[in-house]
């Protein structure tokens, strides 16, 4: 067991910048494959590089330090070596199953990483670098990770500050077949067109300064760009407003949405500002219908959350501790049916040298046939009891 090692990066030590210099473009994850295949012959690895991680999942029986040296050596970054995690036998194999079902991610219950746990472990396969105990391990890993999905609510409720602030508008209304406008064209936009695609949401409009930014997003998913300058003549059809800018002032006063809503007959109308500085007056709640919410608020939802997923966490432990106790007996196992291989090989290669010595001196035994097959037979119970007797008690020292 105390094969198994990992070691890297993450996002529990290192900053965004420091994780870069392991992408580094010219370190491509195939190249990190080709040297350490020549480093270490006898190994066995997979390597997961992400922006969140980049880690290297080992079965080797080199010791760690050996290990550590060389991959401070390879990558030859400054002041990384106080950053590097590692970790050995049980704690290892502990450690690749709560990666592989995001207990360990940045955002604890995020799907993306075991998509890309399984890309790894692909590229492994395909590179001749994952040994069978590497395999059955990452088996283990991925069926325990469906156990956890399907055992806890991990994945449910949002963490990310947009989908938190449109699960707001959802206590207000069903967001399926509403109209939604959407200002700014950034990440914090895509995360909300894809949250309300799936939400199936009636229309989503794009506004933007830069209309080609804006019209990029709604290709995307199929929705319409318009310039911001255009936003007061769609404002009476939407149902709910976005707001992501970069602006320094409100984009969305009281005064155009007191006229929107007269329009609308005060129609219910959901402002989501996930701005700072807010772009979006905060006097708007005091017209009739109208739900607006701010980063504080989306922010004190994210933070419920975040705490939901952690606990659903907690309890996805168990699983992992399961999934780690039966690594462990297979890897016993599947010592001792090796241990027991070895020792049988040896056993018949013995008896069959001292047969062939005897009947070389002994000539009479070959020329009596049934003599010779009882000979033969009796060597054959001999093995048989001894292999029995052996097999007992390497079974038992497992157990002990």
């Amino acid at each position: 067991m105390k094969r198994i090692k990992c070691i890297g990066v993450n996002h529990h030590v290192a900053n965004t910048e420091q994780r870069e210099m392991l992408l580094d473009e010219k370190l491509s994850t195939e190249k990190v494959y080709t040297e350490f295949k020549r480093q270490f012959s006898n190994s066995g690895f997979i390597v997961v590089s992400t922006c969140n991680r980049f880690e290297i999942f080992f079965d080797s029986d080199q010791s760690l330090n050996t290990i550590k040296n060389y991959f401070l050596d390879f990558f030859k970054i400054d002041n990384i070596e106080n950053l590097i995690l590692t970790s050995e036998g049980e704690d290892a194999i502990k450690h690749i199953i709560k990666v592989t079902a995001s207990l360990d991610s940045m955002i604890v219950g995020e799907t993306q990483i075991t998509g890309q746990i399984k890309n790894a472990f692909r590229e492994s396969k395909d590179l001749d670098a994952c040994t069978p105990t590497l395999q059955k391990i990452m088996e283990i890993a991925f069926s325990t990770t469906k156990k956890v999905r399907q055992n806890t609510k991990l994945g449910e409720k949002s963490v990310s500050i947009a989908q938190s602030g449109i699960d707001l508008a959802s206590r207000i209304f069903e967001l399926k077949q509403k109209t939604i406008l959407i200002i700014g064209a950034g990440q914090m936009s895509r995360v909300a067109c894809q949250y309300l695609t799936a939400k199936k949401s009636n229309e989503i409009i794009i506004a933007n300064r830069t209309i080609e930014n804006a019209s990029k997003l709604a290709t995307q998913f199929n929705g319409k760009a318009i310039h911001i300058d255009r936003i007061n003549a769609v404002l009476k059809n939407c149902d709910l407003i976005f707001c992501a800018t970069a602006a320094t002032k409100p984009v969305i006063k009281k005064e155009l949405i007191s006229e929107v809503q007269k329009i609308r007959k005060n129609k219910p109308l959901v402002l989501i500002d996930v701005c700072i500085p807010r772009n979006i007056e905060e006097t708007c709640s005091d017209i009739n219908g109208v739900f607006r919410f701010d980063i504080d608020a989306i922010g004190n939802l994210r933070d419920e959350n975040i705490a939901f997923r952690q606990s659903e966490a907690d309890k996805a432990l168990s699983y992992i501790d399961q999934a780690t106790d039966n690594i462990q007996s297979w890897l016993k196992n599947r010592g001792s049916s090796e241990l027991l291989k070895d020792f049988k090989k040896t056993i018949d290669q013995i008896f069959e040298q001292e047969l062939s010595k005897t009947i070389k001196k002994k000539s009479w035994i070959k020329a009596d046939p049934e003599l010779h097959r009882n000979i033969e037979g009796l060597i054959g119970s001999i093995k048989s009891k001894v292999m029995t007797e052996y097999k007992k008690k390497v079974f038992k020292d497992d157990k002990s």
